[in-house]
Parts: structure tokens; sequence; C-alpha cells
């Protein structure tokens, strides 16, 4: 998998990568050749290294990082280490999100 596929040599963060669409997505674009750098609130990050270590299971390269997208140095921080995977970051993926069940003009 790694260093093959349409997206060999290209960088991804994909945050909330723990579960469903992220963690798809990170397989997806692992499996075009990208490394994968996902992201999982601090308190949950074994989800996120589950999801990486399914990524190398397959053959493919990648990073779980603790990031929280309420919280400025937090994604500040984990951009940074992102980058610091592969110099840059060529694809992300802002899949990081929460279910409230209310009526969207109930939501603060």
């Amino acid at each position: 998998m790694a260093g093959t596929g349409v997206l060999a040599g290209k960088f991804a963060l994909i945050t909330g990568a723990g579960t469903g669409l992220g963690k798809a997505s990170a397989r997806a674009l692992a499996s075009e050749g990208a490394t994968v750098v996902v992201t999982e609130l601090p308190d949950r990050l074994d989800r996120a290294e589950a999801t990486i270590a399914e990524v190398r299971a397959a053959g493919g390269e990648g990073k779980a990082l603790p990031l929280n997208v309420l919280d400025l140095a937090q994604i500040e921080r984990c951009v940074a280490d992102a980058a610091a995977v592969g110099g840059r970051l060529d694809v992300l993926v802002n899949n990081a999100g929460i279910n409230i069940p209310k009526r969207a003009f109930e939501v603060t």
C-alpha cells in the first residue's frame, strides 16, 4: 500500500478518525498511498491508534495524534505535528463532529 496508488507521496490529516467516516477516510486515503495522520479526542486516542493499526496492517503508513477541535492551541500543535510527519499537508479531511440529538435552533 505505501508508496503506490494515486496518492503516493502525499500526506493527509483526518480529524475525528477513530470511528465511522473518519476511519473509513483514513483507510481509503492510505489504500491509495497517502501517509495518514489521524486525530481523535485526547481521552479517545486509543480509537485513532486502532485506526492507524489497521492502516499499518494493510501496508500503509500513519500516525495518531490527540486533538480537540474546540481548542485553538491543540489545533495549532496538531497541524504542526502532522506537517512534521511529511514536511507538508496535501489533504485535509475536517471530519470531527458530535451528534447532538436536538433541533438545530436548540443547540448552543
